[in-house]
């Protein structure tokens, strides 16, 4: 089949499919590497918490920024991360590397520590943390998380598409 007539071909199952279906490519046609651009990055926090669901619907847009804010909170908050020191070859091929990393404390304690902040914000987070119930918070994470995919896939399934299971961080 020459090129000329696969573009038609793929043009016409396109057609029929948009047809057919509510169905919608997850990139622009003939660029195949711009769904970082259509949907979102694919290392970040919101992304690790719903799995790779496919998120077009505008009716989920509240309860997403609804659950990036609930994330936000928990992650700057309560999580400790560990942040890297150095990173020193263990053999001349540089194949292996030994991190040395420093202890685990939060972004709220890196920031106090580091002296950079201002000292009436950090009170006020603090504050915010003592007020905050970390399990209530969570859990309140996972009925929004559950509450967008259960939408998402309620839009797949009436677009004639199958669901895509809840992430698997939730234990669900």
């Amino acid at each position: 089949m020459t090129k000329t007539r696969l573009k038609k071909a793929t043009k016409t199952v396109y057609t029929i499919l948009k047809q057919i279906t509510r169905w919608v490519p997850r990139s622009r046609p003939s660029r195949p590497n711009d769904n970082c651009r259509v949907e979102q990055k694919n290392g970040s926090i919101l992304r690790a918490w719903l799995g790779e669901t496919r998120l077009d619907d505008r009716s989920l847009e509240p309860a997403l920024h609804e659950l990036a804010r609930r994330l936000s909170l928990y992650h700057n908050l309560f999580v400790p991360c560990k942040k890297l020191l150095s990173k020193t070859p263990r053999d001349k091929l540089h194949t292996s590397y030994k991190h040395a990393y420093d202890k685990p404390k939060t972004p709220l304690e890196r920031c106090r520590e580091s002296g950079l902040c201002d000292a009436r914000r950090i009170a006020e987070l603090e504050n915010l943390r003592d007020k905050i119930n970390v399990i209530h918070l969570v859990a309140k994470i996972k009925s929004l998380v559950k509450t967008v995919v259960d939408n998402a896939n309620n839009a797949r399934g009436a677009a004639g598409l199958a669901p895509q299971p809840l992430a698997s961080r939730l234990g669900v």
